[in-house]
């Protein structure tokens, strides 16, 4: 073989030599999940859980162990939650991916002796450093024994220089088609992180349905939740085709629980994730709630929380308040008691499809645990040093409300919150929680309720005394078709303990040293609706005392609905001040 076939092959063989790297081809970084465990503890509503959609940390008043639906996500402090999160690592995998490289010390044109040195892995180099190689690597010195002995011909100078030259070329051709690739490919999917959405978020689905609501999101999603379970509890998820898939209705017949399944709270609502795929539009949420299941000759209390994905066709149409309860076909109203795997047997359709209604493609139980959320000892608050977040378009919607009802006004808004807010305060310490349910939306009150049931199985009683506003500002005004809103940030303090009803012994907080805390509080009322606000318990329709009204939040009088925000402002939801976002 001449020296100069010599040479050419030496380059083929230098050109295809392979570089180290990841384990996944071209290299690079590969993903890790790490997990942490986090667990909040508080006595009270407002940290055992949270009325938003962020994690909020507890605290010891029926503020914190409370969460009001919100666009943030505020879990409770129940049981250890783990969330995992992908972090970035560099990985030295064993196995190569082979890109094109130059060795210039490799390429040489010698004619002597040859002397042929052997690298294996975990050996030293043949050159004394320490180059990314494959499994086994040999490399033939042709003539001297030292690298620093070697002078190359003229010509080999040469054929180096054309070497190197070729090589470049080739190495940027590579990059230059990869680059036309990723240039080529479609736009990756948005993925939202697993935390709490703002209102401007999930309101964007106005855009392609204008009757959506979040308030009505909201009493949709509790409604589902309660009836999934109760049909899970008979064995009668199939019936629920049309609003659970295959794949959902699978996981939630897993937990078991057919010899029925009943008290269902939903205690925290929390938006995580909105993207537009196509067509069609998914939904993420976590929901926060216990139950109890019949358990031989007694029941089992459980306290879970559960990752919803959602989703439905781009054209499909938010229903109305009067029916956002209700599960019938989707497609021709009919009830579901003939559904046939994914077809109704009444009009003949494919249910199970998302083009009508919201559908849940998947469910994953995050939590599920026999003990209830730690409510004793005591936390520091958080967030109430924070600035107030003002919606800078505010100055607008309020004056485009007070122009719609002439009789609104900011004063009279803020008297309904006092209101709102003594009567809670009774209602939670006497445990008479029936008294605050004129003045609470449906789904509000049985938030609070949760956390009521949470502390009777714990044998806790939390307690606020002279609870008193110091401050509220008005921070957003919102509106869709069917409801306005407006948010307001309530500066307060009282004294704020729980008792172990046993002993009577303080658990958490304290009895002596008032505590100072805000929260964000959302109003709701009737888009429809205009006239004075009232600032006394009586019926927002007729006039009469409420108090013969509580148990059902109707009026003993008129018969009016008077918690559904027909008539007058209700408190529909509770966000702590550190994870509202808005």
């Amino acid at each position: 073989m001449t020296r100069r076939t010599c040479t050419l092959l030496a380059l083929a063989a230098l050109l295809l030599v392979p570089e180290g790297g990841e384990g996944r081809p071209g290299g690079g970084q590969s993903y890790r999940s790490s997990r942490s465990s986090s667990s909040s503890s508080g006595s009270s509503y407002r940290s055992s859980s949270s009325s938003s959609y962020r994690s909020s940390s507890s605290s010891s008043s029926y503020r914190s162990s409370s969460s009001s639906s919100s666009y943030r996500s505020s879990s409770s402090s129940s049981s250890s939650s783990s969330s995992s999160s992908s972090s970035y690592r560099s990985s030295s995998g064993s196995s190569s991916s082979y890109r094109p490289t130059l060795y210039a010390p490799l390429v040489m044109t010698v004619v002597g002796t040859a002397e042929t040195r052997t690298w294996r892995p975990g050996g030293s180099s043949p050159y004394l450093a320490e180059p990314a190689a494959p499994p086994t690597c040999t490399v033939s010195l042709l003539g001297r024994s030292r690298l620093d002995d070697y002078r190359p011909s003229p010509g080999a100078m040469m054929l180096i220089a054309v070497g190197i030259i070729v090589g470049f070329w080739f190495v940027m051709s590579r990059l230059g088609g990869a680059r036309r690739r990723r240039a080529a490919a479609p736009p990756p999917v948005e993925v939202e992180p697993p935390s709490a959405l703002p209102a401007s978020k999930l309101a964007s689905l106005r855009d392609d349905d204008p009757d959506f609501s979040v308030v009505l999101l909201e009493d949709f999603l509790y409604a589902l939740y309660t009836e999934v379970h109760t049909a899970r509890g008979k064995g009668e998820l199939a019936r629920l085709a049309p609003y659970l898939s295959e794949a959902a209705r699978a996981t939630l017949a897993s937990l078991g629980g057919q010899g029925g399944v009943s008290t269902i709270v939903l205690g925290a609502m929390s938006f995580v994730g909105l993207v537009r795929v196509g067509t069609r539009v998914r939904l993420t949420v976590e929901l926060e709630s216990n139950y109890a299941e019949s358990a031989g000759a007694g029941e089992q209390a459980y306290f879970a929380r559960e990752r919803w994905v959602l989703e439905r066709e781009r054209s499909a149409r938010s229903r109305p308040p009067e029916r956002v309860r209700v599960f019938r076909c989707p497609s021709c109203d009919a009830p579901t008691d003939r559904i046939a795997g994914r077809v109704c047997g009444y009009c003949g359709q494919e249910v199970t499809t998302g083009k009508h209604e919201w559908l849940v493609e998947s469910v994953t139980i995050l939590e599920r645990d026999t003990r209830g959320p730690m409510l004793t000892g005591t936390t520091v608050e958080e967030g109430t040093g924070l600035a107030s977040l003002v919606d800078p378009e505010l100055p607008a919607a309020l004056a485009a409300l007070q122009a719609r009802d002439p009789a609104f006004s900011e004063e009279t808004l803020r008297e309904r919150v006092r209101l709102i807010f003594e009567t809670l305060q009774r209602a939670w310490s006497s445990l008479e929680w029936e008294r605050a349910r004129p003045l609470l939306s449906d789904r509000l009150h049985e938030s609070l309720a949760y956390w009521i049931r949470a502390y009777k199985l714990a044998g806790l009683r939390n307690v606020t005394e002279d609870a008193t506003i110091d401050r509220v500002l008005v921070v957003r005004a919102l509106r869709d078709r069917w409801y306005d809103a407006i948010t307001v940030r309530l500066h307060a303090h009282s004294l704020d303990y729980t008792l172990r009803v046993s002993d009577g012994a303080v658990v958490g907080g304290s009895r002596s040293s008032p505590r100072a805390y805000s929260e964000y509080w959302t109003l709701i009322r009737s888009a429809a609706r205009a006239g004075a606000t009232r600032t006394t318990p009586d019926c927002p329709q007729c006039g009469a005392p409420l108090e013969a009204s509580a148990m059902a939040a109707v009026c003993a009088h008129c018969q009016a609905k008077v918690n559904s925000g027909e008539f007058d402002w209700v408190l529909s939801r509770i966000e702590q001040d550190e994870s509202y976002q808005g």
